[in-house]
This record gives structure tokens, sequence and C-alpha cells, in this order.
């Protein structure tokens, strides 16, 4: 059942959409894509925001910042009636080593349009609801990074 999640996690974070590419869309002679007519796939501004750095429970050992690294910090299994339903506590942290909170401020408002209320797909499950519970950000000064912890309750039924 974990794999579901984190599965659903990961697609929606590294989601692709079709995009015009190079500038041609609407151009005087019709042109639209890359240079050679092609849909070109770009990711959501969480992903670019963090170079494609998003981890399950740990980063490599000098990972490039800014990344993002997610736990699964509770999961509880509740039963009403003749309904199943899991309710998972996620925590997001994101880390950069910029002289300012800016990026991690950045990044966070890119995490809250992709994540806030969002929809999952989810192997198995009906995806209810994904619900930000909090974003606390803070100077690490020793190592020199931002960190901001972002927690959500993710409400899945059981099909």
């Amino acid at each position: 059942m974990m794999d579901e999640f984190q599965t659903a996690i990961k697609n929606k974070a590294i989601a692709t959409t079709d995009a015009e590419g190079l500038g041609f869309s609407g151009d005087s002679l019709g042109f639209t894509g890359d240079s050679f007519g092609h849909d070109v796939p770009v990711h959501n501004n969480f992903y670019n925001s963090i170079g494609g750095r998003f981890y399950f429970e740990r980063a490599p050992q000098k990972s490039k910042h800014p990344f993002v690294v997610y736990y699964v910090i509770d999961q509880i299994y509740e039963f009403e009636f003749i309904e199943d339903f899991e309710r998972m506590i996620l925590q997001f942290n994101i880390y950069s080593n910029s002289n300012s909170s800016q990026e991690t401020n950045t990044i966070l408002g890119y995490m809250k349009t992709l994540f806030d209320w969002g929809s999952l797909s989810i192997s198995n499950y009906t995806h209810l609801f994904m619900r930000r519970d909090f974003a606390r950000i803070e100077w690490f000064r020793e190592e020199r990074v931002w960190q901001c912890a972002v927690q959500y309750t993710l409400l899945a039924q059981k099909n």
C-alpha cells in the first residue's frame, strides 16, 4: 500500500505537460512546438525549481541545492462501517543554501500550487484530499542551509 502512495506523490511531482517550445506559437507562419514541430514536454514549476532533486526519505550525500526530501510520518488505517480509509501524514523538507529565504519561499509556493488540495492518482484507492497542515521555514547557521518543513494530511479510500 505504501508503494502506491509513494508512486502517486512522485508522479505528481515529476508530471510533465505538453508545451509550445522555443516561442514559435502564433508566429506568422503558424508554427507550434520546437524547431522540428514537436510538442515539448515541460515539468511543473515545483520540479523545475528543485532541478528534479526530489527524494524519498533521504537525499544522496552532498546533494546539490535546492532539493526536497519527503517522508511518511504516520500511516493510520481507518474503518468506518463498510469502508476502508488510509490516512497518511507526510512531511516534505525543502533544503536551500541560498543567502536568503527567497528561493525556499519560491519553492514552497510552487509546492502549495501543486499539492494543496490537489488530487493524486493512487492505484486501488480513491484520493479524497491532500491538506497542508503547516509550513515552517528555519535557517541553520552552522550548516548555512534553509530548511522548510511542510506537513500534509492525505486521505484515500480503498476501492
